[in-house]
């Protein structure tokens, strides 16, 4: 997730682009101690596991209002997300998707709509396991921007407003991966491609 086109440089992961629901597992690895997480490893490292649900669907919903700012606006969120595993002859399969809206905390109105798929497969291929991924991520949103302390010390500005209110923006990502690997049942070893 930590790529030299981000504008942070080194030392930056966006996971943004994840569903929570698909995470199984995280583990967290401190420090620059371990070779096998590249270059960028220099403060540590979140290693995440996918789950690989039943066969089936599930289906989650949530929404409401945010309470947000000096004079409370009701800011509306939103949040639908699916998965399923379908039943293959052959392997197995994982899908899930999410849409989300949200308004945030501030005077004008964030608009944040994003969508999030994930897509997965793993099976049997000669001696070993393939495994095969690919995600992708789209948000748009408008943004308050940098507030000048100054102005808000003067009573000009309010603390959730905005000098400019139509600054936004929109992102973009997707990833596809492929891996293969066998055991060796002399040493209970795994060897990956």
């Amino acid at each position: 997730m930590n790529l030299t086109s981000h504008g942070h440089g080194q030392g930056y992961a966006d996971t943004h682009w994840l569903i929570p629901e698909t995470i199984a597992t995280l583990d967290v690895h401190k420090g620059p101690y371990a070779a096998r997480f590249g270059d960028f490893y220099t403060a540590g490292a979140i290693d995440m596991r996918t789950v690989e649900p039943e066969p089936g669907a599930q289906v989650w919903l949530t929404g409401g209002t945010e309470l947000s700012g000096p004079i409370a606006f009701r800011r509306p969120t939103s949040r639908l997300v699916g998965m399923m595993s379908p039943e293959l002859e052959h392997g197995r399969a994982t899908l899930a998707a999410e849409v989300g809206y949200a308004d945030g905390p501030f005077i004008d109105e964030q608009d944040y709509g994003r969508a999030h798929l994930l897509a997965k497969w793993r099976g049997a291929l000669g001696s070993g396991q393939l495994r095969t991924a690919a995600t992708f991520y789209a948000a748009r949103w408008n943004q308050s921007g940098q507030v000048p302390a100054a102005e808000v010390d003067a009573g000009r500005l309010d603390r959730f407003g905005s000098v400019d209110p139509s600054e936004g923006g929109s992102s973009r990502r997707a990833s596809a991966s492929i891996g293969w690997s066998r055991g060796i049942p002399a040493e209970g070893a795994s060897i990956s491609t």
